[in-house]
């Protein structure tokens, strides 16, 4: 399933200082916040992270399961989803 929304990380990038997108980089579920000036990657820990990311099957706003980084729970549908399958690849973004 394709991700509906892009997501911006909560600080800007090192090399420009303009807003980061979170993106799929890498097969095996590698997520970053790149530049979106330059595409430049940089690793992102939680506090980079926006607060909800959607569901994408039924659009709400979906959770960070506590002690992770990377799973995300829709209460409206029970689904736990990796961060991975939420974001763009960055192909789609930067081509």
């Amino acid at each position: 399933m394709k991700p509906k929304h892009v997501y911006y990380g909560n600080f800007p990038s090192p090399c420009h200082g303009v807003p980061t997108v979170i993106v799929k980089s890498k097969n095996g579920g590698y997520v970053t916040q790149n530049c979106t000036q330059c595409g430049d990657a940089d690793h992102v820990d939680i506090p980079a992270l926006p607060l909800y990311f959607h569901c994408p099957v039924c659009d709400t706003p979906v959770e960070r399961v506590k002690r992770t980084k990377s799973v995300y729970e829709c209460r409206h549908c029970k689904i736990k989803w990796e961060l991975h399958t939420l974001v763009p690849e960055w192909s789609s973004l930067f081509p």
